[in-house]
């Protein structure tokens, strides 16, 4: 048996995982004068731009930065309508004065968030229909926000994977605004996702987020320049005397790894993936991660299957595809929903039902028990759904 294992975001990209295209760093921001907070084009009462707002980790402390994540906050606009709601613990470890945050962030309300008071039970205690902007800034890592980061003997936690699914959707305005300056929010993570592109899926709005990390250094030295917008991080620097000013780790994960310079991505929201595949006799490349915690059934149709090569004697015409929950407490064994079997030539579509939360990939193979004299080549396309 020779076998394919695609994995994918259901719902995911469409038209073969092509990434969403990028907008320049840095050109979303809005900038007022130092200190001052836009108070016009006041918001209606029954919705508003909400502030989500990270706390200072010890380096902001020991660059004397503490207030980044706020200011950003200001200088992207504030009025009586706005609701922040800012990481609370980490300015405390930070030996930051509450009072001061409050009284930079007004007139606007804020509202804290602990490790028991988190960012998604406050969001959930939200009226309908409440929020027509969200806008975070804060610390991020691949696959979670961190809304508070790098206190020793603490977890950073914010906005994970496995909180979304429990995120209410009808707290947003069929046309609000999501997005997340915080690093990597739009990168994948170990587990081959992106918490970006699973927010946006589950509220059903697009979500703009970065692909690497991002620089606050435009807030930080103030509005004199007439800049104080997020960008991406710069390679050449913030670096030490001894580096000539370049920063090690960013020109490692740009150069080294291949990534390129962070970028502002939109995600937008998707309800089914669509894919090519190419079945030789050995395992292709490529996975990529489907997201079942939006539904409860997998749908999969074979769009289009041929023999691309043949053997003398042709094996059984049948493509086989598993689908397959993976999840770390499993360990290396991942759990099967059971193979279904697609004739090549046929246009068929096979439902799969009993899905949980969790991480899915389809495996992909053939019979080759029956070819003779060389292996066949099967090409195609799918389509995957889950649905609800």
């Amino acid at each position: 048996m020779s076998s394919h294992k695609t994995r994918f975001s259901v719902p995911a990209a469409k038209k073969s995982f092509q990434v969403p295209a990028a907008k320049k760093p840095g050109t979303t921001a809005q900038t007022t004068k130092a200190g001052t907070k836009t108070q016009t084009n006041k918001q209606p009462a029954s919705s508003r731009t909400l502030y989500v707002i990270g706390s200072p980790a010890p380096g902001e402390v020991k660059a004397k930065h503490p207030f980044q994540f706020v200011e950003a906050a200001v200088y992207r606009g504030l009025d009586s309508n706005t609701l922040c709601l800012v990481e609370k613990t980490g300015f405390e470890k930070a030996k930051v004065d509450l009072k001061e945050v409050e009284r930079k962030l007004a007139p606007a309300t804020v509202q804290w968030i602990t490790p028991q008071e988190t960012l998604v039970k406050a969001l959930n205690k939200l009226t309908v229909n409440s929020i027509r902007r969200l806008i975070g800034f804060s610390h991020g890592l691949p696959g979670i926000v961190t809304l508070r980061y790098g206190w020793e003997g603490s977890t950073n936690y914010g906005l994970a994977p496995s909180e979304i699914s429990t995120l209410r959707k009808d707290v947003f305005t069929a046309d609000a605004e999501l997005e997340l300056n915080s690093c990597n929010t739009g990168s994948y993570s170990d587990g081959g996702t992106i918490l970006a592109q699973n927010l946006a899926t589950h509220v059903n709005r697009p979500v703009k987020a970065w692909t690497g990390r991002t620089s606050y250094r435009e807030v930080n030295d103030g509005s004199g320049d007439g800049d104080t917008s997020i960008q991406a991080s710069d390679a050449s620097r913030g670096g030490s005397r001894l580096t000539l000013g370049w920063d090690t780790t960013e020109l490692w994960r740009q150069v080294w790894e291949g990534r390129g310079a962070p970028q502002l991505v939109t995600y937008k929201p998707l309800d089914e993936f669509q894919s090519d595949f190419k079945l030789h006799s050995s395992i292709p490349e490529g996975e990529h991660t489907v997201c079942a915690a939006t539904g409860t059934s997998l749908e999969v149709t074979v769009d289009s299957a041929r023999y691309s090569s043949h053997s003398v004697h042709k094996a059984n015409g049948m493509l086989y595809i598993t689908p397959f929950r993976r999840d770390p407490a499993l360990g290396d064994v991942d759990e099967s929903l059971g193979t279904k079997p697609f004739r090549v030539g046929t246009r068929q579509t096979q439902t799969w039902s009993g899905l949980t939360g969790g991480w899915y990939y389809l495996q992909l193979t053939k019979d080759n028990s029956k070819a003779f004299l060389g292996y066949e080549t099967i090409e195609g396309s799918l389509t995957a759904r889950i649905k609800g």
